[in-house]
């Protein structure tokens, strides 16, 4: 398996989940070196064999590198996580090329970049996972102030999820997507955070580790007749 940007947080959580139920695992990060060789070792210790890669996800040439390196050392990567995200609260107005642009390539552009270069290891072996992150609304997305830039990346990451579900069934290969309510990344004032409790029935933000438990049920067999969803574990966000 191979989760992108998994040092922190959801992806931390979905690599432990998996390695639990036997995956060997390629972690991927960025910046965050000191977490991801210690989520290494707190894998290696379930007695699965881990890869701890430094790759920027939204570079085509450093896909390709992590991609040959992880079918180097596993020769193949048949479970695919686009964990991998970021997130700002500015207005349309406020928010500069630059902001835009990492937006769109680190949620977007990154899930086609290593879609793409999982394909023909998963295509040859007639099987695989690709697993997608949206929100737990975006398929019911309105208008979002100081979040467009966001949201505009997350409904497009669920276009893709259903397009190359649709493009790759007959290949034996799922693309699903899984939405995670508010989750507290630690960016929100508490005037924000209030604001958006209020959003969820629930009454709570989400736990990581309740959104790793999808993920992992998408990655295995007992998930093999669903492709193409989008499955939002929000506590009644968006009802």
């Amino acid at each position: 398996a191979l989760v992108t940007g998994c040092a922190k947080g959801i992806g931390n959580w979905t690599a432990q989940a998996l390695a639990k139920a036997g995956a060997d695992t390629v972690i991927n990060y960025k910046t965050s070196q000191k977490e991801a060789l210690k989520l290494s070792e707190s894998i290696q210790k379930m007695g699965r064999k881990t890869l701890v890669i430094k790759a920027d996800v939204t570079k085509p040439n450093e896909v390709q590198k992590l991609f040959k390196q992880a079918e180097k050392r596993f020769g193949k990567v048949d479970i695919l996580v686009n964990n991998v995200g970021n997130f700002i609260i500015k207005s349309i107005y406020h928010t500069t090329y630059n902001e835009w642009k990492d937006i769109i390539e680190t949620n977007l552009t990154s899930v086609f970049l290593c879609s793409k270069a999982a394909l023909p290891k998963m295509r040859e072996r007639k099987w695989g996972r690709i697993i997608n992150m949206t929100v737990a609304t975006v398929d019911k997305q309105a208008a979002a102030p100081k979040v467009a830039h966001y949201t505009a990346a997350k409904t497009g990451v669920l276009i893709l999820t259903k397009s190359l579900a649709a493009e790759e069934v007959k290949n034996g290969i799922t693309v699903n997507s899984v939405g995670p309510g508010i989750v507290d990344t630690g960016i929100m004032s508490e005037a924000e955070k209030k604001d958006l409790i209020r959003l969820c029935p629930k009454g709570r933000f989400a736990k990581p580790e309740e959104i790793a438990r999808v993920i992992l049920f998408l990655a295995s067999p007992e998930s093999d007749y669903i492709t193409g969803a989008n499955i939002p574990v929000g506590g009644g966000w968006g009802l």
